[in-house]
């Protein structure tokens, strides 16, 4: 009996050493590096933190933080100022940031394609197209809601005409009577506008992905510091991003219960935000047909945006894009 004991406490002591050594810590040759989300615990900040926990970052010598924003917060400003590496935002966003002469680098496309969705009730005021004149559309903060532009401008509707309005909760504004119309994202709000709205009305969406005014969305960038001292790391950090979110792709409920154990403030919805990752998934750069699933935009797809920008007016110049891609 007593040797049965000692076999016991070895074994145990076995596996415990076993499970320390392949624990993943920091070595004195990590780099530290900080990531500026312009979202919080949400689907989309999914592959960041799953690339976290599963270690894909330290496999590449990085001990990265990664910090919330809340769509109010400009994560451009904390990349150019040195308190983050690395931000992420909108490519029509960071377009236009470019265009107004800061030194911002993208470094990889991480949604391919628009999950962007107007809606408007059926029984509504607004018919057709000139009803829209002096009506209330709800979008996003600072250029999230970007593509109202092109889609007012497509329908021959003067964006000076309509009375836009500022929402970090655009669908709730709209479900509460405070606008005609809203934009919202179907991989962040349509779950919670089916939970919130009225069961006895009807809703008309019109849906960006495939149309002219779709533009692709989500994006990582850096600065063009950064990009000069450190050209490798930039890399690194492309790589296990990337990784996280195929990880993502294939294992979705998995990710949204690491997300939720990062989620410090206990108020992250589990059911909504698996909803959220299925919509999420389909606009990811790997199921845009490419191939080379490196982060990287098609020259014909920036081009389209560029154009899209220029038209409307939302930047003045062509960017560029020898200065504007950082190609790993």
């Amino acid at each position: 009996m007593k040797r049965l004991n000692q076999i016991l406490i070895f074994i145990t002591l076995i596996t415990v050493i076993t499970g320390c050594s392949t624990k993943k810590e920091p070595s004195p040759s990590t780099q530290k590096v900080t990531l500026q989300l312009f979202s919080g615990m949400e689907a989309r900040s999914a592959g960041y933190y799953v690339a976290l926990n599963k270690g894909f970052y330290m496999d590449e010598g990085l001990d990265v933080t990664i910090n919330n924003g809340d769509l109010t917060l400009h994560p451009e400003d904390y990349v150019l100022n040195g308190s983050a590496s690395f931000g992420t935002t909108t490519l029509p966003r960071l377009m236009i940031q470019r265009n107004g002469k800061k030194p911002l680098v993208h470094i990889a496309q991480i949604l391919n394609k628009s999950g962007s969705l107007l809606v408007i009730k059926q029984n509504g005021p607004i018919k057709k197209m000139i009803d829209l004149l002096n009506k209330k559309i709800s979008i996003y903060p600072d250029f999230y809601g970007i593509e109202i532009y092109p889609f007012l401008g497509d329908n021959g509707v003067s964006p000076k005409t309509i009375n836009l309005v500022e929402s970090k909760e655009p669908y709730a504004d709209f479900l509460g009577n405070k606008s005609d119309m809203a934009i919202i994202n179907s991989f962040k709000d349509m779950a919670l506008f089916q939970n919130s709205r009225n069961t006895t009305e009807m809703y008309s969406f019109f849906t960006a992905n495939n149309t002219s005014w779709g533009l692709p969305m989500d994006c990582l960038f850096t600065s063009e510091s950064k990009i000069k001292e450190n050209p490798d790391l930039c890399k690194a950090f492309v790589r296990a991003t990337l990784k996280g979110w195929e990880y993502v792709l294939t294992n979705p409920k998995e990710s949204i219960s690491i997300l939720s154990d990062y989620d410090k403030s206990n108020k992250m919805d589990k059911e909504i935000e698996f909803q959220n990752i299925r919509e999420l998934s389909k606009l990811l750069v790997f199921q845009a047909g490419n191939k080379n699933i490196n982060g990287q935009l098609s020259p014909e797809e920036f081009q389209r945006v560029d154009d899209q920008l220029i038209k409307y007016q939302l930047i003045l110049n062509p960017v560029k894009d020898t200065e504007f891609f950082f190609k790993p």
